[in-house]
C-alpha cells in the first residue's frame, strides 16, 4: 500500500501531462476556481515524482487563475509509464460515466434551499438546471394504491392444503412448495 502524503508546492513547479486528452473550458475553470474559493483546495492534484500532473489539470488551471502560491499535491511513485497513461484516461472517463439520481438531487437542493445556502451555482449546476430538477420532482405525485392493491381479509381457517389442485377454467393452480421439484 503506497504512502500518500500531501505536499504543498508552487503551481509553477507542476508540469501538465502533454498527452492529456481532457479539455477544460473557461467556464469550467471558473466553476472549479469558485469551488476552491468557497470550499478550499480539498482535492489534491496527483503528480509523478518529477511533478508531472496525472490528475487535476483543471484544478491546476483554476489555482493559477486564482493566483495561488501553493497547491496540495500527492506524488504517485508506483506507476509504470503505461499505468500513468491509463490512469490519466481512466480518471477522466470513469467520472463522466456516472449518472445522477434526480430525485435525491432534488432533495439535496431543497435541503440547501432550506438551509439558505446562498451560492447554489458553486455546485456546478446552473439556476435553470436546478429549477428544472426541482420542478420535475414537485410534479411527481405519489402513486396512490388502486383496487388491485387491496388485500382481502385473512380467512381464519385455510380452505386449501398442500397438494390440492384447483381447476380454474383451462388453468390449474397447485397448492405446493416451489422448492420441491415434484410440486
Amino acid at each position: 500500500m503506497p504512502n500518500l502524503a500531501i505536499q504543498y508546492v508552487s503551481p509553477d513547479r507542476l508540469r501538465p501531462y502533454p498527452g492529456n486528452a481532457r479539455s477544460h473550458s473557461r467556464k469550467q475553470i471558473k466553476l472549479i476556481a469558485d469551488s476552491i474559493t468557497r470550499f478550499g483546495f480539498i482535492n489534491p492534484i496527483l503528480v509523478t515524482n518529477d511533478f508531472e500532473v496525472v490528475a487535476g489539470h483543471g484544478r491546476l488551471q483554476a489555482a493559477k487563475s486564482l493566483g495561488m502560491q501553493l497547491v496540495p499535491v500527492v506524488a504517485i511513485s508506483s506507476l509504470s509509464e503505461a499505468d500513468k497513461k491509463a490512469l490519466i484516461i481512466a480518471d477522466n472517463r470513469i467520472a463522466e460515466l456516472a449518472g445522477w439520481d434526480r430525485d435525491i438531487l432534488a432533495i439535496e437542493y431543497q435541503g440547501l434551499h432550506d438551509l439558505q445556502f446562498d451560492d447554489i451555482e458553486v455546485t456546478g449546476f446552473s439556476l435553470g438546471e436546478i429549477d428544472t430538477i426541482l420542478d420535475e420532482a414537485s410534479e411527481k405525485k405519489p402513486v396512490e394504491p388502486g383496487p388491485e392493491d387491496h388485500l382481502p381479509p385473512v380467512v381464519a381457517a385455510p380452505v386449501s392444503r398442500k397438494g390440492d389442485l384447483w381447476m380454474l377454467g383451462s388453468h390449474r393452480l397447485l397448492c405446493g412448495d416451489a422448492r420441491i421439484n415434484a410440486d
